[in-house]
This record gives structure tokens, sequence and C-alpha cells, in this order.
């Protein structure tokens, strides 16, 4: 396979050792579209797709090697109580995030958490991981409604974690379990990545005209520029411009395949109804009839040929 174009070579991304949760995909930024719910707990450390980085003399400039340089590997933070800056919160506490700042309150702060204004969503985490959690709940995280509510995550019955949150008027996201570097989901087909998010355990995807991606290596990393692309295992860079998780709504258990930037990811945001995100497609029988309104799989910039958009 010929070699990825050259990238330009960001800084290596910095990543909190606390929970920072972030439930709307691009940031917590107040009034940022609500691009697909990620439950983002940004602490990382070895999870599910963690590889070895290379020696820092030996790091390519091109590829997965250049994209893998910029998630370095730091200790699991799977542990009793909610790991919250350099502390971690006892009983009866929750971390509670402000702007860039966290701290641990009383769990009866919450709604004070939640609702505190500035640049960034407020996040009240009293758990950070199902273990966390009595039997039969996980640790979940939804946005409760509009911006000035905030974000929450808390122990909840299963069946809860999937639905939306939010009051009447919001923007009807269901919750998602959160997990923290190192940890287990409770989800069935489910594991942690190291940015805290509990991600499809099934997806593989096809990376151009080969095959499906091997089981250690089932995501893709594709250059549109060059229209290559190499399999990559799953890991922190999920939300990375060109890394594709799915091409098909089979790859993503309980959600759909959603289209961003030059990327793809299982959610729920694109699901027709919502539509916060465009629904990709490998022709018009996977998007299905609205109504009496026949489907079209249209063509997508960015992606690898077979793949594109759901319209009706």
């Amino acid at each position: 396979m010929p070699p990825l174009a050259p990238r330009r070579s960001p800084a290596p991304r910095r990543i909190a050792r606390s929970v920072s949760l972030c439930l709307a995909i691009a940031a917590c930024d107040r009034g940022a579209p609500p691009e697909p719910v990620t439950a983002t707990i940004a602490t990382t450390a070895k999870a599910e797709g963690s590889v070895a980085a290379p020696p820092r003399s030996a790091v390519p400039t091109v590829g997965f090697g250049a994209l893998r340089a910029r998630f370095p590997d730091l200790p699991s933070l799977s542990g009793k109580g909610v790991a919250c800056g350099a502390d971690r919160c006892g009983k009866g506490q929750l971390c509670c995030q402000q702007g860039d700042g966290e701290r641990c309150v009383p769990a009866g702060e919450e709604a004070a958490c939640r609702k505190a204004h500035g640049a960034k969503l407020a996040v009240a985490a009293a758990c950070d991981e199902s273990s966390d959690c009595a039997q039969g709940e996980r640790c979940c995280g939804g946005r409760l409604g509009k911006d000035e509510d905030g974000i929450a995550v808390r122990c909840t019955p299963a069946i809860e974690c999937d639905k939306p949150w939010g009051r009447a008027g919001g923007l009807g996201i269901p919750a998602r379990e959160v997990c923290t570097r190192g940890a287990r989901c409770d989800k069935p087909d489910t594991t942690c990545l190291a940015t805290g998010e509990c991600v499809s355990a099934v997806s593989r995807v096809a990376c151009g005209p080969q095959s499906a991606c091997p089981a250690d290596r089932p995501w893709c990393l594709w250059d549109a520029g060059s229209a290559t692309g190499e399999c990559i295992p799953r890991g922190p860079w999920l939300h990375e411009e060109g890394v594709i998780e799915c091409d098909d709504k089979a790859d993503c258990p309980g959600a759909l395949c959603c289209l961003g930037a030059r990327r793809t990811f299982c959610a729920v945001e694109c699901d027709p109804d919502l539509a916060y995100a465009p629904l990709v497609c490998r022709g018009a029988a996977s998007c299905g009839k609205r109504g009496d309104r026949e489907p079209s799989c249209d063509p997508a910039e960015g992606l690898p040929p077979g793949l594109g958009t759901c319209s009706w």
C-alpha cells in the first residue's frame, strides 16, 4: 500500500488526569452544536486500543505512526471513587468541573455545580466507571436539557442509560455509559477507550477496496488526499480526522453509523428523527424508507469508496 500523504504535525494532545467529560462531541463550549454525544472522560491511560508509543527518535511523520505519537500512554485511573484533578473524591462527594478546573464537593451540591456559568458546560460527576455503581446500574453521563442545565454523570439503572435525560425543549440526546482509563464497560459488545468512552467492540470496517480490517486493527485511517488508508487499532484517536470507526449500523450495537468531519463514529445523533449528524450508508438499501420517501445514498467527501450519506 502506498504511504499516506504527509500531514501537519500537531502538538501532542494534552489530556487531563481527572474526569473531563464532554457530551457534545466537539467541546463542552456553551452554544456549540450538539454533534454526537460522546461521553469523554478524558483521562489518558492504557485502555482498549492502547499501543506502545514509538521511541521519540523513531516517531514517524505520516500515517498512523504520526497519529499514534500524539497520544501518550498513562497509568490506569480505575479505582474506588471519582478521579478529580490530583484528588479522588470520597464517599458522599462528586467531582465538579467548571471551566478548566475541578474539585471534590458534597454530592448535595450537584445542581449548583451544573448550573455554574462559564465558556464550557459544567459537569457534576458522581462516578467515573460502572464498577462504582450497584449491581444492575451503570455510570452514565447526559446533558440535562439546555446549556444552563449542564452535564450530570450518575449511577443509574441500565435501562435509563440510553434514554434522553433532558427536559422538554432540550436536545433529546440519550445519555451514555462512561468509563475511566483502564476500566471496563458494562454494556454488552462495548469496550473502554483511554478517552473514557464506551465504544463498539464489534466494529470492523473495510479500508478502501480491501476486505474488512482484521480484529486487532478494526478501524481505518483514511487519507482523502491520496485516496489511501490503513487499518488501525481502536484507541483515543477516535475523533481525529480520517478515522473510520464504522461503515454500517451493524458496527454499532444499539446505535447508528454517523458522519463527522471526515470521520465516522457510532452514535444515535444521526437518527433521522434527531438529524444532528448525517447517517452513513453503503447503498440506498442501508438507509431505509422514511414514510413514502425513497432513500438515496449520496457521495460524501473524505470517505473511502463505497460510503456515502443517506437522504430522502
